[in-house]
Order: structure tokens, then C-alpha cells, then sequence
């Protein structure tokens, strides 16, 4: 709180007293009192006054500074009120009841909105369990009825489950704690097993694949860490160039993992690098090829960050896109 800005906003107050001070001096001087009588007079009617505004500044400073303080403190500024003491003048106990009704309103609104956003991720996730029937019920056609025309179609329900897969785990991302289980997974395992969920892509790709010998095991949740190779896989897959080279790599130190997937693709324009991660951010390649969402990635950091893991990428236009996937040791995972 200001005190420059205090007094300003007291001019009013100091115009008026200054001239009922002026009055009560010339009342004075008029029934003759002497000089010294009417200074004695004016110093008290001074001091008082100053007195007066002194206390009231300082008991509406201290009130003040604590909301500030508090204000400071605080992530969620909207908790404030919680923190605020009682106020001992008007003005606080009006503020007080302001920002409580604004906030008992604001917290309603948000509840009415948690509500129904939950209720569409309910409505998202039944709606996913269900479509899988009939796209298993389609795929199931497609093999016992082989033809080049099924083959085609075989590809398109490949890309709408893909689709599907990526609308489950954007719905269940934003309360991950619900479907989340930490335990010991081995990174060679969780490699092979999502290569073959994309084995026949790979191998119209002729795609090379070169993977790490070691068994490296970590702390993780082995559906999620699936979804996340598989949005990288199917990235790699997107933007191949012929021959296709995956190269799956470890490098263990004393306190991390890092699990990295390097291809031989078109790569990524270093403009569009820092952003790659960024919701719908589709970049210069991804605008030519029609599949592009930019949610893949998108959901890979979002995941990876709620997971309490580091996920990075490099690129060099033409030549390779490495992406890293960090995984801490530490006392907290073990």
C-alpha cells in the first residue's frame, strides 16, 4: 500500500480541513484573541488531524501488506481469502465479504465445469470401449476375406484404431493417477512387443531395425510407456524415407536411463524443432502429409512430464530424428 498513493486519494479530506482550520483562525483573530493563542490552537487542531490519518494509514497498511504477502505465497491466488485476517475497519470487512461471494461464485462455476468435463470423458471413454467392437468385428472380415481391396481397408481401420487409441489416452491423460501402475519393466521387452503391433507397417517399409542388446529394466507404467513408442513408432513411420533404418538405444549412468529411438527420416526443420511438442503443432512436413494431427507428440510430453520423465528431440532436415525418453533412478522409484 502506498503512501503517496494514500494521501492522494485523501485530498478531498485535506482541502476541507484546511479550510476549516483557515475559518477557525480567522473566528479567532476576529474576537481578538492574540497570536500565540491562535498558533497553540491551530498546532493542536493539526496534530490531532495528523495523528489521526497516521493510524489510519498504518492499521490499513498492515491489513493490506498481509493480503500482498499472502498473495505472494500463494500458487492458486484465488485461496487468498483464506489467508486474510479478520479486519478491524469497514472497508476490510466489506472487502472481505467481496472476495469471499466472488469466490464461493468462482468456485461454483468451476464445479459445474469439472462436472461436465467429466462426464465427457466418461461419455469419451464408453464411446471408445464400444467403437473398438465393431472395428474388431471389420478386421476380423478383412482376414478371413483376403483381397487388394481389403488389404486397403485393413490399412484404414489400422489408422482409425490408431485414432481411437490416441482419443483414450488424451481423455484418461488429464487424471492419470486413476490408471497408473509403477513397476519394474524390462525396455527390451516393451520394444519388441510394440514392434510387433506395428510389424506389418515395418515390414512394407522394409524398414531395418537395430535394437539394443542389453535387458535394461526400469521404474515405469508399461501401458503408458507403450502408448508413448508406439506415437514415436508410428511418427518415424509417417515421415520414413526409403530404405527405413529404427535404431533403439540405451545409455545407463548412475542416477538415469535413456532410452533413445533414432530413425533415418525426412527429419525436422530447425524453425519447427522447439515446437514439435506443442498442441496441433503440425510444422512444414507434417502440412504436407493429410494424417498429420500434432497430438502424437503432444500427448508423448504430456505423458512422459506426468510419468515424471524427460523426453527430448533432435533432427536434422534429411538426415535423422533421435528422440530421448529419460528415466530417473532414484530412492522414490526403487
Amino acid at each position: 500500500m502506498s503512501l503517496g498513493k494514500w494521501l492522494l486519494d485523501k485530498k478531498v479530506y485535506f482541502i476541507l480541513h484546511l479550510g476549516l482550520m483557515f475559518l477557525v483562525v480567522v473566528f479567532m483573530s476576529v474576537y481578538g484573541m492574540n497570536g500565540s493563542s491562535v498558533i497553540f490552537v491551530s498546532m493542536i487542531f493539526l496534530l490531532v488531524h495528523i495523528s489521526y490519518l497516521i493510524y489510519e494509514y498504518m492499521r490499513r497498511y498492515k491489513f493490506y501488506k498481509r493480503i500482498d504477502e499472502a498473495l505472494e505465497s500463494l500458487d492458486h491466488k484465488h485461496y487468498v481469502h483464506e489467508l486474510m485476517e479478520e479486519p478491524y475497519f469497514f472497508e476490510g470487512i466489506f472487502l472481505q465479504e467481496v472476495i469471499q461471494a466472488a469466490n464461493k461464485s468462482m468456485n461454483d462455476v468451476i464445479g459445474n465445469y469439472k462436472i461436465r468435463e467429466r462426464d465427457y470423458r466418461d461419455y469419451i471413454e464408453t464411446w471408445v470401449h464400444e467403437i473398438k467392437t465393431p472395428i474388431a468385428a471389420g478386421q476380423l472380415i478383412i482376414k478371413n476375406n483376403k483381397s487388394t481391396v481389403t488389404n486397403s481397408l485393413k490399412e484404414e481401420f489400422e489408422r482409425i484404431e490408431g485414432y481411437v487409441e490416441q482419443a483414450l489416452y488424451y481423455a484418461r491423460g488429464h487424471q492419470l493417477e486413476k490408471d497408473y501402475i509403477i513397476k519394474d519393466v524390462s525396455l527390451k521387452v516393451l520394444t519388441q512387443e510394440t514392434l510387433k503391433k506395428y510389424a506389418s507397417k515395418l515390414i512394407a517399409a522394409k524398414c531395418q531395425i537395430e535394437i539394443f542388446e542389453e535387458d535394461i529394466h526400469v521404474k515405469t507404467d508399461e501401458k503408458w510407456m507403450a502408448f508413448i513408442i508406439g506415437q514415436l513408432l508410428n511418427n518415424a513411420l509417417q515421415y520414413k524415407k526409403s530404405p527405413m533404418v529404427l535404431k533403439f538405444a540405451i545409455e545407463k549412468s548412475k542416477d538415469q536411463v535413456i532410452f533413445k529411438i533414432h530413425d533415418n527420416g525426412i527429419g525436422i526443420k530447425p524453425e519447427d524443432l522447439t515446437r514439435v511438442f506443442d498442441k496441433g503443432f503440425t510444422g512444414t512436413n507434417g502440412r504436407q502429409i493429410k494424417q498429420s494431427t500434432g497430438i502424437g507428440l503432444y500427448l508423448c510430453k504430456s505423458l512422459a512430464v506426468k510419468m515424471g520423465l524427460m523426453i527430448s528431440i533432435q533432427s536434422k532436415e534429411e538426415v535423422f530424428t533421435e528422440v530421448s525418453i529419460v528415466f530417473p533412478i532414484s530412492s522414490m522409484y526403487t
